[in-house]
């Protein structure tokens, strides 16, 4: 018994059939083309918006110079993964680096 035996196609042969492993193998290849494509089925990088968003961010910050190649994922619904390459300004990273390696007190008039 099979879908020419039936005189049905494919469609009708799995929904109406007498065949239930058809379904379960119907169903097993529907599922595996699903995975293996499923980076075409899904936004490969997040909108444009949301990258100067964060670009702006890193851009904000005292000590970096640029920020370039930015690359990145969309890995699910509210998830992404992002890269980007950036440059840092060096005189104001090594003050930057020096007062954080001051201890809290120090010339403060502030008695422990």
């Amino acid at each position: 018994m099979g879908v020419a035996s039936e005189g049905m196609k494919v469609k009708e042969y799995i929904w109406r059939g007498h065949d239930p492993t058809a379904v379960v193998v119907m169903t097993e290849v529907a599922v595996f083309l699903i995975q293996r494509t499923k980076h075409a089925l899904i936004e490969t990088a997040i909108d444009d918006k949301e990258l100067e968003k964060i670009v702006k961010f890193l851009k904000n910050d005292p000590v970096v110079d640029s920020v370039y190649d930015c690359k990145s994922d969309v890995i699910g619904l509210d998830f992404f993964r992002f890269k980007t390459e950036i440059g840092l300004l060096r005189e104001q990273l090594k003050t930057m680096l020096f007062l954080l390696s001051l201890p809290l007190n120090r010339g403060m008039n502030v008695k422990p």
